[in-house]
């Protein structure tokens, strides 16, 4: 059992779309594994936030909230395509400076197309081409990015205490050949770090382009992957493309001081409403934030339970199975 046997306070971002679905299933487990002993704390951010609040999609309220709290989880939230909207995901992380996204990518027993892999991507979160500046000339648009030594090291920190309670292989994944300066000031910034921190561990260097072919052919040779922003979005992609999909794919975003747990994927506006949506993604998330609060008997608990569901063949649509979202929610109870 774990030593913790206090409340916590956790703020609650239901988000939008089949957010308020999703999260409702996971707390009706956490707070089982729990006994109840979370307050959760109700806030806002997301299309419907913005429709009800003038548009403004991340009131100041709720990162206030967080900053109090510490800790927050949500659910996925919509943001419009074009017309200037900036995704509530990338503010939060540049308001709090969650300067790490930490996405795993676990092999789930049972689930047809789910590699027997076990992968996690740290990608760099505030940085880079999510806060570049564009600028349209005609037919030319300009982008101008930021990248600094000081921020990436931030990253591959988070992926070295990361990576020593695994298999202590890391592997940084750039562009260097082409993206020379910036590849060279990030290759520094790991450097120092390892230098520093990283004694025992296994080291790589890969390019983006032959890492991806190199996890298709052979994900199970590769452990945590540490890189910067735009590629490790779509690295985590991939790497939940091979053990499900993005409906089983858990997400931290960590900073120095706050944590933000997260569904990785979208919030499905074409099924919301429907019951059908699967929670999954969102408690594996959840089993992250017990595990950050401290709370390991618990997060291995729920975790184990979870994925017992799912490998006994009780599972939502989008994973073979017929339940609907009620019914998948009450089958990980009953394992509890």
């Amino acid at each position: 059992m774990t030593d913790r046997t206090d409340r916590i306070s956790v703020v609650a971002i239901e988000g939008d779309g089949i957010g308020h679905e999703v999260f409702r299933a996971m707390r009706r487990v956490v707070d089982r594994v729990m006994s109840n002993r979370i307050d959760w704390i109700p806030a806002l951010a997301g299309l419907e936030c913005a429709e009800a609040n003038g548009g403004n999609s991340l009131p100041d309220e709720t990162l206030d909230l967080i900053r109090l709290h510490k800790v927050a989880i949500k659910g996925p939230t919509t943001t419009p395509s074009g017309g200037g909207f900036k995704s509530v995901n990338v503010r939060l992380r540049q308001e709090l400076e969650l300067h790490s996204c930490v996405r795993p990518a676990i092999h789930i027993p049972g689930l047809p197309k789910s590699h027997p892999c076990d992968i996690v991507v740290v990608r760099e979160g505030v940085e880079g081409y999510y806060d570049c500046v564009e600028v349209r000339e005609g037919d030319v648009v300009h982008a101008t990015a930021h990248f600094s030594k000081a921020g990436f090291k931030r990253t591959v920190r988070q992926a070295v205490r990361i990576v020593f309670s695994r298999r202590k292989k890391l592997t940084l994944v750039l562009k260097t050949n082409i993206l020379k300066m910036w590849g060279a000031l990030y290759t520094e910034a790991f450097n120092e770090v390892i230098a520093e921190e990283g004694t025992g561990l296994e080291i790589n260097y890969l390019h983006i382009d032959a890492l991806s072919m190199m996890l298709e052919m052979h994900p199970e040779r590769f452990d945590v992957l540490v890189t910067e922003n735009l590629f490790g979005d779509i690295l985590s992609d991939m790497t939940a493309g091979l053990v499900g999909g993005l409906g089983v794919a858990p997400g931290a975003c960590i900073g120095d001081a706050y944590a933000m747990f997260e569904a990785v994927h979208g919030s499905a506006p074409d099924i919301a409403g429907r019951g059908i949506a699967n929670p999954t993604a969102l408690i594996l998330s959840a089993a992250m934030m017990l595990e950050y609060d401290g709370f390991l008997h618990e997060a291995k608990h729920l975790r184990e339970a979870l994925l017992q569901t799912i490998a006994e063949g009780d599972r939502t649509g989008d994973m073979g199975g017929t339940l609907n979202t009620e019914q998948f929610t009450d089958a990980i109870l009953r394992r509890l």
